[in-house]
């Protein structure tokens, strides 16, 4: 995708060099990062955590953060929908 009409305005974007898709960061110059989702290769938002999710349950953010960075986005949905085929 050479168009980035999915990131919203303060949006930083990261293409994930393996699989495919894009990390997407919300920045606030005073709070910092508020929020990350995943988007796949068509813009299509896959997941989306708020600084109030992740800390409530870092570990299972991160991995699935670690995991998109690792094998882009089809590997960021097995990590939080395990149970579900996806293709």
């Amino acid at each position: 995708m050479s168009d980035l009409s999915f990131q919203e305005e303060g949006e930083l974007v990261f293409q994930m060099p393996v699989g495919g898709g894009y990390l997407v960061f919300g920045c606030d110059a005073t709070f910092g990062v508020d929020h990350v989702r995943v988007v796949n290769d068509d813009g299509d938002e896959l997941v989306y955590w708020d600084a109030d999710e992740w800390g409530e349950d870092p570990q299972s953010v991160m991995a699935a953060i670690l995991g998109a960075l690792m094998e882009g986005a089809a590997g960021v949905m097995a990590r939080v929908y395990p149970d579900e085929v996806i293709e």
